[in-house]
């Protein structure tokens, strides 16, 4: 049993030795040259962050540099200033890393010979002490803009061309790219978001690719070429009336250059079915749109949905809004708007007039009363009126108004009225 207690200690004790931060020192007085080196440090595929973190360098299993990291605010970006000292040329260095996180230590892949002197890396391209090693290749993949027709992409070596047609903005286009593992991209020094940064294509644009490790830094230049013949595919729907009364209803579009093709998938649509479409010629087609129910339903074709045969596709898109109803309006109620009472030697008499859905095609002419009075009529709202009866100051017994069965009353879409209430005092 002590034995066994003795061992546990011992483990125990190693254990946590291990773990602490390294007492790693080293003497420069001792040595007559030096060698510099700005890094940052990466442990299983993550930069470390932390002022606890350092590396140290190792000459001959001896410790002849120790550097913590220290962050740049201005740069957004944790280095480490390291010295390595000796007193020889082209001896082998390697590199430990402590990683306050995980507390522990990690030996580095990189090695690199001692030169008297030499300064290695910089804060933007910094040498990177790593486990295990970080991909060094620095490529553009591929290249696109968003939102944009692109006609044709060429990457080289060092020059990306990228075809649109003459009716694209350039002044504000955001590029959309793919690198080589790890790899950051730079204009002017500043770090590009693919899909999100924006800049002005109008003239040349240099794009620093950097690789993971950032040993290589490539540059390409990001050229536009215009094409004067590709116009932008433009999208025109249109059709007789927006007021329905009977399904299906028909509607045209037109394009200003021939398409691959129109299909159902190719429309947005709310409340509404293609029952048909029909090609008329290289630029024209007619379809029919069935409404689902009473309301409204709309159509339209979104943008990118059709394309030419050169690829073009629609920049603009293009949308109408339609009134389904089939209902006929009814009057729900012609009110006197004072008290009954027995009229005498009275100027005029009013009348509230009220339908269950806006009305047109109303006229003062639409009504009738007694014999030789004058009906002015006015809106108060789209099913709201008031009429007012004149002229009736000699006038004996009962004054009514009544709509007449030959009125020309219809709702929005043309239903004509189908009820009728008489009215009176």
């Amino acid at each position: 049993m002590k034995k066994f207690v003795l061992t546990f200690l011992m483990i125990f004790s190693i254990t946590i030795c291990f773990s602490q931060d390294p007492n790693w020192s080293v003497n420069p007085s001792n040595y007559q040259y030096s060698m510099t080196f700005t890094a940052f440090l990466n442990v299983n595929g993550t930069t470390l962050s932390s002022t606890n973190d350092k590396v140290a360098a190792f000459i001959d299993n001896e410790v002849r540099g120790v550097a913590n990291l220290v962050y740049l605010a201005d740069e957004d970006k944790y280095v480490a200033y390291l010295t390595v000292y000796n007193s020889t040329s082209n001896s082998p260095i390697s590199f430990k890393i402590y990683n306050s996180t995980a507390n522990n230590v990690v030996d580095a892949v990189q090695t690199i010979n001692f030169q008297i002197d030499r300064n290695v890396g910089s804060v933007f391209q910094s040498y990177s002490i790593a486990s295990p090693a970080l991909n060094s290749k620095a490529n553009i993949t591929d290249f696109s803009f968003k939102n944009t027709t692109v006609l044709e992409t060429s990457i080289a070596a060092d020059i990306i061309e990228i075809t649109l047609p003459s009716s694209v903005n350039l002044n504000n286009l955001i590029a959309d790219f793919t690198t080589s593992t790890g790899a950051k991209v730079y204009v002017d020094a500043v770090f590009q978001n693919s899909g999100i940064s924006s800049q002005n294509y109008s003239n040349p644009i240099k794009f620093q690719v950097l690789s993971e490790d950032e040993s290589v830094l490539k540059t390409y230049d990001i050229v536009i070429i215009v094409d004067q013949n590709i116009q932008e595919l433009t999208i025109n729907l249109t059709t007789a009336t927006t007021q329905v009364v009977e399904n299906p209803t028909e509607i045209q579009v037109a394009f200003n250059q021939p398409i691959v093709a129109l299909e159902n998938e190719n429309f947005v649509l709310s409340n509404a079915i293609i029952q048909n479409i029909y090609k008329v010629d290289g630029l024209n087609y007619k379809l029919n749109v069935v409404a689902i129910q009473q309301g409204g339903f709309s159509i339209g074709i979104p943008d990118n949905s059709v394309k030419t045969s050169n690829n073009t596709t629609n920049q603009t898109s293009s949308k109408i809004d339609f009134l389904f109803d089939t209902d006929a309006p009814f009057l729900i109620s012609m009110t006197r708007k004072s008290p009954l009472a027995t009229l005498t030697n009275a100027n005029s008499v009013a009348f509230s007039i009220t339908f269950n859905e806006p009305v047109k095609n109303i006229f003062a002419t639409d009504f009738s009363s007694i014999s030789g009075a004058v009906i002015t009529l006015a809106k108060i709202s789209d099913t709201n009126y008031a009429a007012t009866i004149t002229n009736i100051e000699n006038t004996n017994g009962t004054i009514g108004l009544s709509v007449k069965a030959d009125n020309a009353i219809t709702d929005l879409v043309g239903n004509p009225l189908r009820t009728t209430v008489t009215n009176h005092n």
